[in-house]
């Protein structure tokens, strides 16, 4: 998988100017309707303010819920940004990676071994040798360090994939479908 933390800060702002946006109307809607229940009262308005209540309960928890999913885009971008700008990541993979990192570093060290094994020789070619065993010695490091930064950022994509999915779980908003909305006359 392949994330752009760029594009998803970018949906995420996009979708909090939406959510802004609806609060804002459900904001003057409701204040609308409240404004008219003291113009009108008849039969009919004991049946309707009553339901625009229990509208306005469930419009405030789709709201609610609507920011929840913003808080946590927000924190997998957050969490994302100090991994990379763009990460690539195939959770399938991460054994055969961790795997061929180590067999990098057991040859390497096996190839050092073999160099600190060498008898004495003259300096020029003991000064070769020296050199050539300090390459494999860097090559070993780098692989140690390049292993221990795949580990973190593997543990905290991990990490913040839990975490986010319980939190997508908590969410209860049901998508509208359009074959439910009533279209008007």
């Amino acid at each position: 998988m392949k994330i752009s933390v760029k594009e998803v800060k970018n949906l995420n702002s996009k979708l909090k100017k939406s959510i802004d946006s609806y609060e804002s109307k459900y904001l003057e809607y409701y204040n609308y309707l409240n404004q008219t229940s003291s113009d009108w009262y008849d039969t009919n308005s004991k049946k309707y303010f009553p339901t625009v209540e229990e509208d306005k309960k469930n419009d405030f928890n789709t709201l609610q819920e609507l920011n929840s999913i913003y808080k946590i885009y927000d924190f997998i971008v957050s969490n994302y940004e100090e991994i990379g700008k763009e990460i690539y990541y195939n959770p399938e993979k991460k054994d055969e990676i961790i795997n061929l990192l180590n067999d990098i570093i057991n040859e390497g060290n096996k190839i050092i071994s073999k160099y600190s094994n060498i008898g004495m020789m003259n300096y020029s070619e003991r000064s070769m040798i020296f050199h050539q065993k300090n390459i494999f010695m860097q090559i070993v490091e780098k692989a140690k360090k390049t292993k221990s930064i795949i580990t973190k950022n593997i543990s905290k994509i991990e990490r913040i994939e839990k975490i986010s999915n319980e939190e997508f779980s908590k969410i209860t908003i049901e998508p509208i479908k359009e074959k439910d909305i009533i279209p008007f006359k």
